[in-house]
C-alpha cells in the first residue's frame, strides 16, 4: 500500500508539474492531486525538489532499463534500431506532459542540479544508443556514420513533434479539428517514417 501512495504522488506530480511547471505547482496542490495529505509527500520525499528529481528518475530510468534490455536481447543491430525508435515513439508520445516538463527544465536552466540530473540520464540513453549504432558500423552492417548525431537526429525528430502539437499536426498535413500528434495514426506515420529514415541513413552504399 506504501508503494501504491509513493507510485500516486509521483503520477499527480508528472501531470502538475506538466502543466503548471516547478514554481506553479505547489506541495498542497500535489496532495490533493494525490488524494493524501501533505505529511505523506513529505515522508516520501522530504521537498518538492526532491520529489522532482524522484519524478524525473523514474521515468527517463525506465528506458535506460528497456534500452539495456534491447541491447542485451536482440542481436540484429536493424531490429535493435527497429525496437529503440518504436520504443522512443511510444515513451514520448505516451506522456507529453513529462517531456515538457524535461525541456522546460533544461531550456530555463533554473535550478543546476536538475538541469545536470535530466542531462545524466539522457546522456546514458544516448551511450546506449550509439554503441547499437557502433556495433552495427564494426559488424559492417551500417555503414560508417557519426553515432552520436544518429542518436540526436533520432530521438530530437520524435521529441520535437509533442512539444507544440498543433502545429506538428499543421506541418504534417493533419488538419483536423480534434487533430493530435499523439493520436495512433500519426504514431504509426511517425514511427515508419523513422524506421525508413535510418534505413537510408544506416544502409552501406552498393559497391558498383
Amino acid at each position: 500500500m506504501s508503494a501504491d501512495k509513493r507510485e500516486q504522488i509521483l503520477d499527480a506530480a508528472e501531470e502538475l508539474f506538466g502543466h503548471l511547471g516547478f514554481e506553479g505547482t505547489s506541495i498542497r496542490a500535489l496532495s490533493l492531486k494525490a488524494s493524501v495529505n501533505i505529511a505523506m509527500v513529505s515522508y516520501y520525499f522530504g521537498s518538492k525538489e526532491k520529489l522532482f528529481q524522484a519524478m524525473v528518475e523514474r521515468r527517463a530510468g525506465a528506458t535506460t532499463m528497456a534500452l539495456k534490455f534491447i541491447n542485451a536481447k536482440e542481436h540484429d543491430p536493424w531490429k535493435k534500431i527497429e525496437l529503440v525508435i518504436d520504443h522512443y515513439v511510444d515513451k514520448i508520445f505516451g506522456n507529453v506532459g513529462f517531456q515538457r516538463i524535461m525541456y522546460r527544465e533544461l531550456s530555463l536552466d533554473q535550478r543546476g542540479w536538475i538541469t545536470e540530473a535530466i542531462m545524466d540520464i539522457i546522456l546514458q540513453n544516448t551511450r546506449e544508443m550509439s554503441s547499437i549504432i557502433e556495433e552495427g558500423i564494426k559488424k559492417k552492417i551500417f555503414r560508417k556514420v557519426d553515432a552520436e548525431l544518429t542518436v540526436v537526429t533520432l530521438v530530437g525528430t520524435i521529441s520535437k513533434l509533442t512539444l507544440c502539437s498543433n502545429l506538428s499536426c499543421r506541418m504534417i498535413g493533419d488538419k483536423g479539428t480534434k487533430a493530435s500528434i499523439t493520436d495512433e495514426t500519426n504514431k504509426k506515420r511517425v514511427k515508419k517514417h523513422m524506421h525508413d529514415l535510418m534505413k537510408a541513413h544506416l544502409t552501406p552504399a552498393l559497391k558498383g
